[in-house]
């Protein structure tokens, strides 16, 4: 048996296009063996050991979503056009986006092209009005205000508020309400747009996670009015306390969602406590929320704070 040509240093261990290694000087018959991945009909994933043995790349070996799609992405890279941008739902996980559990992986692409669709195997192409590229993570995409206007046609409205708050995020935020706001109104005709319009009047800029989204979407549909997001807390003296996730302010009502982190991370816990002593003695009313109050018992926990709402209105 004759032995397998070594690899030049250069394609060992990383994603190479096929012509790439034709131009190189390597045998067609070297880029059909086993120990080359093969993501994409023209594209090659080197082993960095030459006697390693390989198959198709396979996105659900990863545990992430950003890892799965990162790699399938970086593998594309090699055979990607200048006029191509990953966008879409592709772009979604990059940006780390909250998507719903049933598009959090999956083993195609979504790219865009001003020009000429794509068609290749394992990608979906997409062609719209120009828009314009971002780099993220060292990849050409999409804008995420534009990759939000694109997934109006596959979420609900509840996702788009969702993605709308990451996106104006109180740290290291996506984009600006102004930006968000000319996005949804240059998309007419887009598919999901009406839906996208009407999530538009519930994105709140300044939030910090998905969860405290949600609960402040069930008190508003429960008939509560809406909280303050990160309101300010100071004590008697001028000295800051707190800025807990919801409040009412008038009523002194602070409302604190709790992951798991609050938990497990002795740090966190010591500092909720401390910072919730502080509230109380300044008057504030802490109500906690976990995730199963959120899922499990909504109305019980709508009705918790309707109750404090009731007993703490100001006279």
């Amino acid at each position: 048996m004759s032995r397998r040509a070594i690899l030049p240093e250069s394609l060992r261990g990383t994603p190479f296009s096929v012509q790439e290694a034709l131009e190189l000087g390597i045998p067609p018959g070297r880029l059909r063996a086993k120990d080359l991945t093969r993501p994409f009909r023209a594209a090659r994933v080197g082993s960095g050991d030459p006697g390693e043995k390989g198959g198709r790349a396979s996105s659900r070996s990863q545990s992430a979503a950003l890892d799965e799609t990162l790699e399938l992405c970086r593998a594309y890279v090699p055979i990607m056009r200048e006029d191509q941008l990953f966008s879409h739902l592709t772009a979604a996980r990059l940006y780390g986006f909250p998507l719903p559990s049933r598009l959090q992986h999956g083993d195609q692409l979504d790219v865009w092209a001003e020009a000429v669709q794509v068609k290749t195997a394992g990608i979906v192409g997409h062609r719209s009005s120009p828009v314009r590229s971002w780099r993220h993570l060292d990849l050409a995409v999409v804008e995420p205000v534009v990759a939000l206007v694109q997934l109006a046609s596959v979420l609900q409205r509840d996702d788009l508020i969702l993605i709308g708050d990451y996106l104006l995020r109180q740290k290291r935020p996506l984009c600006t309400p102004d930006e968000l706001v000319q996005a949804v109104g240059r998309a007419k005709g887009v598919r999901g747009i009406r839906r996208l319009r009407l999530a538009l009047e519930d994105i709140r800029p300044g939030t910090d996670s998905p969860m405290e989204t949600i609960t402040r979407i069930l008190l508003t549909r429960g008939g509560l009015p809406e909280p303050t997001i990160h309101h300010t807390i100071f004590d008697d003296a001028g000295s800051f306390i707190g800025t807990p996730d919801l409040a009412y302010v008038n009523e002194k009502i602070a409302i604190e969602y709790e992951g798991e982190d609050h938990r497990t991370d002795r740090a966190v816990f010591a500092e909720d406590i401390e910072r919730r002593e502080l509230m109380q003695e300044a008057g504030w009313y802490v109500i906690r929320v976990i995730s199963d109050h959120v899922y499990r018992y909504p109305v019980w926990l709508v009705e918790r704070v309707r109750r404090k709402l009731v007993e703490r209105r100001p006279v």
